[in-house]
């Protein structure tokens, strides 16, 4: 275990314009924010700890009134600092501040390549703020990121989202999985997609990958990497050995309540509350933390479908945090298991994939 973590990800609102249905920070939201005296406290702990970068997050952090008071206090110390933001409040004048600030990196929220698209996810204005915003941006920076939660909205939308990113001039965009937390469990069944559509989804933004080489990343990537082992890996009749990862191991996340998770993927999973606790304190011996750092026996006895399947890979490795990840944990099979897929069908994409 490393004595304290790499990169943190600071939640230091709760409060948003928006209310996305695939938010997972919605969850928290009821609860009371750290003031700005606490949060600079907690900041003061992660520079002690020497974390090496923080990640502000919300909410939409431009939203808090001292944004720019936490932002120096981070800068105090030596990390280097990355923004969260769905960019619509971004003017020239923002724009201007945010990029003499030298925040290293600015990841903004992106769903739809048009108002009907991005709006009906995340609300009246959505797309038309968050170009005008990227555009401000980009007119001092072009170290910007656009993130893309994929659902049942966007997926007929992705190769449109990768050519207007190509026209906004950003650095890159990446596709990821829905967070199963606050809006996004109370809205699963509308926003998630089946394992055929996210089989489909991984073969156009694989071939768009290859079109624009290194500018598309995220999770979808990273599944068709699991995809071309899957041939190699022997399923399992008893137990699959599920291992850790980032989570607990180099990072962790702290919501605007004061309360530490594991990483922003399981928001929902309390490890320690910084108004009782120290930083360090909770990073080193909270029995959640902990215990995600080790690795999970998931045993098939009570899995029946799973015995010997070879999709076990994709359900289970690499997916440390699955029982604490969909909303009826490992049993909510829905959400998940890709026991209908053919694999000769999987396995010519993977292919075709490579020609």
């Amino acid at each position: 275990m490393l004595s304290s973590p790499i990169g943190v990800c600071l939640g230091i609102t709760s409060r948003c314009n928006f209310n996305c249905r695939h938010c997972c920070v919605s969850a928290s939201r009821d609860k009371p924010d750290l003031t700005t005296p606490e949060l600079l406290k907690v900041i003061d702990q992660l520079g002690q700890a020497k974390v090496f970068n923080i990640g502000i997050f919300g909410g939409e952090p431009l939203m808090h009134g001292d944004f720019f008071k936490i932002l120096k206090r981070i800068q105090s110390y030596p990390v280097i600092v990355s923004l969260n933001t769905n960019a619509s409040l971004i003017d020239r004048p923002l724009a201007k501040k945010l990029q003499e600030s030298k925040i290293r990196s600015f990841c903004v929220s992106f769903d739809g390549s048009r108002p009907e698209v991005m709006d009906r996810m995340r609300g009246a204005g959505a797309f038309t703020g968050c170009l005008s915003g990227v555009k401000y941006l980009r007119g001092y920076t072009a170290n910007i990121m656009l993130s893309v939660t994929l659902t049942r909205y966007n997926i007929p939308d992705i190769r449109n989202m990768v050519i207007l990113a190509r026209f906004l001039g950003v650095a890159g965009i990446r596709f990821n999985h829905v967070f199963c937390g606050g809006n996004a469990a109370c809205f699963s069944n509308e926003i998630m997609i089946s394992p055929q559509e996210e089989l489909k989804a991984i073969n156009e933004i694989y071939n768009l990958h290859r079109e624009f080489p290194g500018f598309i990343s995220g999770s979808y990537l990273q599944l068709k990497d699991k995809l071309d082992q899957l041939k190699d890996f022997k399923p399992q009749e008893d137990k699959v050995i599920a291992p850790a990862c980032g989570a607990a191991t180099n990072k962790c996340c702290i919501r605007p309540d004061g309360k530490v998770t594991p990483c922003e993927v399981i928001w929902d999973v309390e490890a320690g509350d910084l108004r009782k606790q120290t930083f360090l304190a909770i990073w080193r011996h909270s029995p959640i933390l902990q215990e995600l750092r080790r690795p999970r026996e998931v045993t098939l006895k009570d899995k029946p479908d799973c015995k010997g399947c070879r999709y076990q890979y994709l359900c289970f490795i690499g997916h440390r945090c699955s029982p604490y990840y969909y909303p009826q944990g490992l049993n909510d099979k829905s959400l998940y298991c890709w026991k209908g897929i053919d694999l000769e069908e999987v396995y010519a994409l993977g292919e075709k994939m490579e020609v």
